[in-house]
């Protein structure tokens, strides 16, 4: 039996985006290159851009740093290219995550609960942070609706 896959907009990320804080341009790319594929039947694997775990990272850069990556681990933190602005020149060259790359990423964890396997998109970044390193609070920032 297969599972089901969906994909929603935590409740804090929606209301930045009504209260104009998200670029119309970024809100757009989120949908119709991510959310609205997984809804269709998508596997993540299928889409154009590159879907990555958030704590692979090589060697961490500070102690601060190696407890954002151990967090981003326990909380199953993923991030996704979704070509914001456009999808870059040339990119797609990583050998364990394809996909191409673009400036725009969309931040997201992952639940599995009755068989269906949920993207909870949760934060958005106009320009790839290096290295991550942004606060969250996954009880407040993964909230979701119904």
């Amino acid at each position: 039996m297969s599972m089901d896959t969906e994909a929603k907009v935590s409740i804090p990320l929606k209301a930045k985006a009504e209260a104009g804080e998200i670029p119309e341009l970024l809100l757009r790319k989120m949908f119709s290159n991510f959310i609205k594929l997984v809804n269709n039947g998508y596997e993540v694997s299928e889409l154009e851009g590159k879907y990555k775990p958030s704590w692979e990272y090589g060697e961490p850069t500070s102690k601060r740093h190696e407890d954002w990556l151990n967090e981003a681990r326990a909380n199953n933190l993923h991030h996704y290219h979704v070509g914001f602005v456009d999808y870059n020149k040339g990119s797609g060259n990583d050998k364990d995550y394809p996909g191409r790359e673009s400036d725009g990423i969309i931040h997201m964890t992952t639940t599995c609960l009755d068989n269906t396997l949920t993207y909870i998109v949760f934060r958005t970044d106009k320009k790839h942070p290096k290295p991550f390193s942004f606060e969250y609070d996954p009880t407040n920032d993964f909230q979701v609706a119904g």
